[in-house]
């Protein structure tokens, strides 16, 4: 699906440098645009994990449509990538009224701004697997194949549990 709008991240300097090595200064349009989200929800994520209330990593960017641009400045650690548009706007821009944004470009920010669901995960990290896989071969054959056994024994080890789960008797289709 094409984007009506872009990413412009306008200042990483309060991010740590294991974020600045994935999230850089510059436009992310079309398909980059799904990936910074991704990566950026999974930092919200992570830094919430590690910090708690303590976060101080910021990032500042623009989300460009052919009628506005819309500034925010974001802090990490409190899951505001997976609360929406609204939320970010009323967080960290105070010169844009969420009204103004065009119905369209708001559901598709709604849906890349929605929380992780356990599928996504695991498409994160099947793509994630395929990556070192595909970075390894070129590196050291050796690491590519231990890479890709781990992989293949993760993926059956998943299949295996959400078989598992499905098989699992419930106690509310017990009682009804």
């Amino acid at each position: 699906m094409e984007k009506y709008y872009k990413i412009k991240v306008t200042d990483v300097s309060e991010l740590n440098e294991q974020y600045k090595e994935a999230i850089q200064e510059g436009t992310y349009e079309g398909e980059d645009v799904n990936k910074f989200f991704n990566t950026i929800k999974t930092f919200d994520v992570a830094e919430s994990l590690l910090k708690k209330d303590f976060s101080n990593q910021y990032i500042k960017f623009d989300i460009i449509t052919d009628k506005e641009k819309i500034p925010l400045n974001i802090r990490l650690g409190d899951k505001n990538f997976e609360k929406g548009i609204e939320h970010l706007i009323n967080i960290g821009s105070s010169k844009i009224s969420k009204e103004n944004i065009n119905p369209e470009i708001k559901k598709d920010l709604n849906n890349q701004l929605g929380t992780y669901k356990p599928k996504v995960y695991d498409e994160m990290l099947d793509g994630t697997f395929k990556a070192l896989k595909n970075l390894s071969e070129v590196a050291n054959k050796d690491i590519g194949v231990m890479i890709s056994e781990f992989a293949n024994s993760y993926s059956e080890t998943r299949e295996k549990f959400e078989k598992k789960q499905i098989n699992k008797k419930s106690f509310f289709k017990e009682k009804m």
